[in-house]
């Protein structure tokens, strides 16, 4: 139940998911296209915010003699700090998110490169790639479905990149408060009249987007592609009722033992006071 919820704004942000309907088949991806991040602020003031994480290719990271091979880091806008809640542990996190050629990690990550020594302005190559650290973050909660060991800037990538027809990021959006969540997921389907019909009409592909609120991916996703393994809200429910109903049978059992202790100290109390009056009878 705690998934997610140590975001300040957790109550505000929303993962967008894209359900993709063909003429002989519909499913839904944990994804959004690569534009729609920038598009749906541009077209939408009631969006405050949004961030996309980007996943870096699986390479070799290399600090003097130490080289690893990383899955787990990401491209990331600008916004993503002021979206998420991550302890900063050391130095600036949002110039890495900002410029190009620096980088954010995680406190395991920088210890795996650097040790005990301070990781601030040291170098990782990758390739003929460099980053410079220029911040060190607590390592993403276990509670959450999503985690990364490194975070570098949107801003390395080309400034065109990908289309409507390019999926695989993972989208957030920072909503007002107080603002009707369904009622805005319906407002968005227009996107696809507007962007995209041109593209995926002559194909007969629909899509559409779900905005999920990220306290509820852990416990309500059934979605395979989630990148953490999930929960199931039926079995919390269910544990929960078996709880319940384990505290009830305890709570007879004790009323059950406290009324035999008390009915046998009422009969060893008529028994004593019974023997003092025959006791003094006899005398």
């Amino acid at each position: 139940m705690s998934y997610d919820r140590y975001h300040e704004k957790a109550d505000r942000i929303f993962r967008v998911s894209s359900t993709i309907t063909e003429t002989d088949d519909q499913f839904t991806w944990i994804v959004a296209q690569i534009p729609f991040g920038p598009q749906v602020a541009r077209d939408y003031p009631e969006v405050e915010s949004f961030t996309r994480f980007i996943n870096m290719p699986r390479a070799a990271y290399k600090f003097e003699d130490k080289e690893y091979i990383e899955e787990d880091f990401f491209y990331a806008d600008s916004t993503v700090f002021e979206i998420f809640t991550y302890k900063v542990l050391k130095g600036d996190v949002k110039s890495a998110v900002r410029d190009p050629n620096k980088i954010v990690l995680t406190e395991t990550a920088a210890n795996r490169y650097f040790g005990k020594s301070d990781p601030i302005g040291k170098i990782l190559t990758e390739g003929s790639n460099t980053y410079e650290v220029t911040g060190v973050i607590e390592d993403v909660p276990s509670n959450s479905h999503f985690r990364f060991e490194a975070l570098a800037a949107r801003n390395n990538l080309p400034k065109e990149l990908g289309s409507w027809g390019n999926f695989g990021v993972f989208t957030y959006l920072l909503l007002p408060e107080g603002l009707d969540a369904k009622a805005f997921e319906t407002k968005i389907q227009e996107m696809y009249e507007a962007h995209m019909k041109s593209i995926f009409g002559p194909l007969k592909i629909n899509i559409e987007y779900i905005l999920e609120p990220i306290k509820k991916i852990h416990l309500y996703s059934t979605n395979a592609g989630e990148p953490e393994p999930t929960g199931s809200i039926s079995y919390v429910y269910i544990f929960a009722i078996v709880a319940v109903f384990l505290l009830l049978i305890a709570a007879m059992n004790y009323m059950n033992l406290a009324t035999a202790r008390s009915t046998r100290r009422a009969r060893d109390s008529t028994r004593r006071t019974c023997f003092r009056y025959s006791s003094t009878i006899s005398r």
